[in-house]
């Protein structure tokens, strides 16, 4: 077995398992369409493709063919391509070899023209055809040289066998995902020639080389990435907000109420992706994340237990996907960038939780660079709540359905923490039953239709610049975060209605600062309402991130929340949270 035969699995295993640093995604993803676009117009007109390269020809035969099309066979690097230009132009100062003399039977019309252009297409393939030979023939010399000079450089000049193993933990970048805002999905670059200088520089002995901080496993094939985000928030408020380190609301003004000061590591993000082997077109994923704020996150302040987000196997292909487990719901995808229960930050108008359910998704373009978006979701209720000491509530024994269709322009923008598109304008909602039960002398149930509706907005403007919005309304839809938090009056066992909204702008000042300032609303309608519920939510934030290092963010924030209750006095309090983020 060559050098050549002995790299190619190594080189095959970086392809697949290593990640753009920044945007993280694979480097075969990563290859520029315009020029693919080119080499394909070129082959149909009846033109050859070549790839030449500072790489190492070996590296480039693994990954060319897959990118750039089966028949890019013709590949010249590292010193060939220096070679390749100079036996190009000895070719250039050789006359033409003489044609043959042409018969009588090539002198008829329209036989001359075909008979001269095959005889100059043998020629110019009998030129690459040497060429290439030169090429391979001046590569393996160069090979033999360089394994000499390594075999005499070790061990004081004896040879020293080969001493690298099959990787069994290779350097990966961790799957873009959710959590991440959009200068956030930035790594370290980590330039590839010292992933190739390890593979190919086998030979020579030295200290084991450190591994870097992203990591991933491959077992049988398959492919177990791990991600997350370690978070650490400090915050004051002024006056009470429940729980305290993050926020659902204010609590009335009341004279025991006193400021708060926070020390929380429970957004800390945590999670693994999981890729099999593909099955014909279809990827199959699995994703496996949480965090640690409790079964109870808005009524526990700093109790440390694993709150899991996503749980789910999917198969997807370019246009379609299938996803059964938990996760966010189909309404509204868009999430502001608060710090506030980061990194799937709640803003007073955010739709939408997590639960389990069973999700069809399709992406249809239409043409002119529009795609039509249609996702649906079979979703179980994911909470059985106590509204009061003598009223509880609870599913009905069916699922909810849920169902999003959206107009969507250009392409999906991967450096972006959703990669989101351009523009994408999106109408949902769902539909689903809840059952009430008030205890007393008489035991009284009452069966409740939870309902929304949802309007969901975002727009890039310019390279800069982008405005995400949503509306929503409904009633009982304390499980999908509306209402603040509120299913139904528990004095007359009626359900509760809302309607909210929020608007955020962010601005990427330049490749290291980020700002946003948003405002939210959500507004139970009070003829609905008990004593002491809460029958306005209201914040706005204005924030900052700032890229200490590709993987460590520094950020502020500065929030103003007013809760208003029915019967109580109005909670009014100011928030600053600084936090740092590192992401591994």
């Amino acid at each position: 077995m060559n050098k050549e035969q002995r790299f190619a699995p190594e080189a095959r295993q970086f392809i697949e398992m290593w990640r753009h640093p920044k945007i993280i995604h694979p480097f075969t993803e990563r290859a520029y369409q315009p020029m693919i676009e080119l080499l394909d117009c070129l082959r149909r007109n009846g033109f050859q493709a070549w790839i030449c390269s500072g790489g190492v020809i070996g590296f480039l035969r693994v990954f060319a063919q897959p990118i750039y099309g089966k028949d890019v066979l013709r590949l010249v690097a590292s010193f060939g391509l220096m070679l390749a230009a100079l036996i190009g132009a000895a070719f250039a100062q050789q006359p033409a070899p003489a044609a043959p003399p042409t018969t009588a039977a090539d002198l008829r019309p329209g036989v001359s023209d075909g008979a001269n252009e095959r005889a100059g297409s043998s020629c110019a393939s009998e030129r690459e055809r040497i060429l290439l030979e030169r090429i391979e023939r001046l590569e393996r010399r160069l090979n033999e040289v360089e394994t000499r000079l390594n075999a005499t450089a070790a061990d004081g000049g004896k040879a020293a066998a080969p001493t690298a193993q099959p990787l069994q933990l290779t350097n990966v970048a961790p799957r873009l995902n959710p959590a991440q805002p959009t200068a956030m999905t930035a790594s370290q670059q980590q330039p590839t020639q010292t992933a190739q200088a390890q593979t190919t520089r086998t030979t020579r002995k030295s200290p084991a080389a450190p591994l870097p901080p992203y990591a991933a496993w491959d077992k049988d094939g398959v492919k177990i990435i791990p991600y997350g985000i370690i978070i650490a928030n400090v915050d004051y408020n002024s006056s009470d907000l429940d729980p305290g380190s993050i926020v659902g609301f204010a609590l009335p003004d009341i004279r025991t109420n006193t400021p708060q000061f926070n020390i929380s590591p429970g957004n800390t993000y945590l999670g693994v992706d999981i890729k099999w082997p593909k099955i014909g077109d279809w990827e199959i994923n699995g994703k496996v994340d949480f965090d640690l704020r409790g079964p109870t996150p808005l009524r526990s302040n700093n109790i440390f237990a694993p709150l899991f987000i996503h749980v789910y196997g999917e198969a997807k292909t370019e246009r379609y996907r299938l996803m059964a487990g938990q996760a966010e719901d189909v309404m509204s995808p868009v999430y502001s960038n608060s710090l506030n229960t980061y990194p799937f930050s709640y803003l007073p108008g955010k739709f939408g939780f997590f639960r389990p359910q069973v999700r069809f998704e399709t992406y249809q373009p239409i043409g002119d660079g529009f795609t039509l978006i249609y996702k649906g979701a079979i979703a179980q209720t994911i909470q059985t709540f106590q509204v009061a000491d003598e009223v509880i509530g609870d599913q009905a024994g069916l699922p909810d359905g849920q169902s999003r269709i959206a107009l969507g322009y250009g392409k999906p923008d991967l450096r972006d923490q959703y990669q989101r598109r351009p523009f994408e304008l999106g109408v949902s909602g769902h539909i689903g039953k809840r059952q009430g039960t008030q205890l007393g002398v008489v035991i009284t149930d009452r069966r409740f239709t939870s309902w929304s509706g949802d309007i969901d907005l975002s727009f890039k403007i310019g390279r800069k610049l982008r405005f995400n919005a949503e509306f929503f309304t409904g009633s009982v839809l304390g499980d999908y975060a509306g209402g603040v938090f509120q299913t139904f009056n528990p004095a007359r066992l009626v359900s509760i209605r809302a309607a909210g909204a929020w608007a955020q702008l962010t601005y990427d000042v330049s490749d290291k600062w980020q700002v946003n300032a948003a405002y939210g609303r959500d507004d139970p309608f009070n003829r609905d309402l008990a004593l002491g519920q809460r029958s306005l939510n209201v914040s706005g934030f204005a924030n900052f991130y700032y890229r200490l290092t590709p993987r460590l963010w520094l950020a502020t924030e500065f929030s103003r929340w007013r809760t208003n209750w029915v019967g109580l006095p109005a909670g009014r309090v100011f928030r600053v949270e600084p936090a740092v983020l590192f992401f591994f």
